[in-house]
């Protein structure tokens, strides 16, 4: 298994329908599933909540797979198409296996995490921190 890093993207809903994603860096190395569960914790879910991770195969259509244990951490960590970053979905109810993962726009909440604080607006990207990061997206006509 590669000791590189990893960027994790935890995308979830809030109460309003708002899908919204946390952003967290990690050595691959590092990733346990009791980490994921902190992650999910975080924006509010809880350790009974569904998480999947979406697999992209080498042909075809991304789906999500249901991570329930360690054991599947370690099969997400193997897999050869998550090079440099996972995105994971965090859900109060089970979804269907092998589905597409949801594509809407989504807001970067800010990590409570240490080492690292993204947040994406709309129109835009901040940086928490020691450094600060501003990023403009061009606007539409």
């Amino acid at each position: 298994m590669a000791t590189d890093m990893l960027t994790i993207y935890l995308h979830y809903e809030v109460t309003n329908q708002e899908a919204k994603m946390l952003q967290r860096s990690m050595m691959r190395r590092d990733v346990l599933y009791y980490d994921l569960i902190l992650m999910i914790e975080e924006v509010g879910f809880q350790a009974i909540d569904f998480l999947y991770y979406a697999k992209k195969p080498c042909l075809g259509s991304s789906y999500l797979v249901h991570i329930y244990d360690q054991g599947l951490v370690l099969k997400m960590l193997s897999d050869p198409e998550i090079v440099k970053a996972v995105h994971l979905y965090v859900s109060k109810e089970k979804v269907d296996d092998h589905i597409a993962p949801p594509s809407k726009q989504i807001h970067i909440a800010p990590s409570n995490h240490p080492n690292e604080s993204v947040l994406l607006q709309h129109g835009g990207v901040s940086a928490e921190g020691a450094g600060q990061l501003t990023m403009r997206m061009p606007q539409r006509p």
